[in-house]
């Protein structure tokens, strides 16, 4: 296994990002060639997390292709991940703002779950390339159990595009009041 690699931020606390793909998709719409090899999503992610736990660790984020669903089975199966970037499936994880823009949120922003060892596990999505950034605010204790200070999903839309769906479910324009509370 090559060495894993960590960063450090202020006051020397280590936090270690470990980067996922899926397996299914990437071998069906990619040819990645028959020396790659690809494997299971859950045993690697733990493989990873406990490899960066054995060097002192214990914050530790998924940035992960593998999909929502898929990220939320390994909230759920792997043990000492903190949080999990989720991408590929273009869901919008939002809240109550984003639902009353008429958006079609499919999760609340963040997510959360517990591991196997009953620690909490967050995950997000950004929707569909990278139209929402989100402003998450997390807390490590000293044994690396993350906590939520802030959760802000940011939409990078500009306000006179912004469109939802009407009652026949066709994307439409915002008009009068509401597309004036949404400038």
């Amino acid at each position: 296994m090559e060495t894993l690699r960590y960063f450090s931020l202020w006051m020397e606390k280590k936090i270690a990002i470990i980067g996922l793909d899926t397996v299914n998709k990437t071998v069906n719409s990619s040819s990645p060639g028959k020396d790659v090899k690809f494997y299971d999503e859950i045993a690697t992610a733990q493989i990873m997390a406990n490899a960066l736990k054995q060097q002192g660790i214990n914050k530790i984020i998924l940035l992960s292709h593998a999909g929502s669903e898929k990220n939320i089975e390994i909230a759920q199966k792997v043990n000492d991940i903190d949080i999990i970037v989720t991408g590929d499936s273009h869901y919008l994880y939002g809240n109550d703002e984003l639902r009353g823009l008429k958006l079609p949120v499919i999760y609340e922003y963040p997510l959360e779950f517990k591991n196997p060892n009953g620690e909490p596990v967050f995950v997000m999505e950004g929707w569909a390339y990278s139209a929402v950034v989100g402003d998450l605010g997390v807390k490590f204790s000293p044994e690396g159990i993350a906590s939520i200070t802030r959760k802000i999903p940011h939409v990078l839309m500009s306000s006179h595009k912004l469109q939802v769906k009407n009652a026949e479910g066709k994307w439409t324009e915002l008009t009068g009041d509401e597309r004036k509370k949404s400038a």
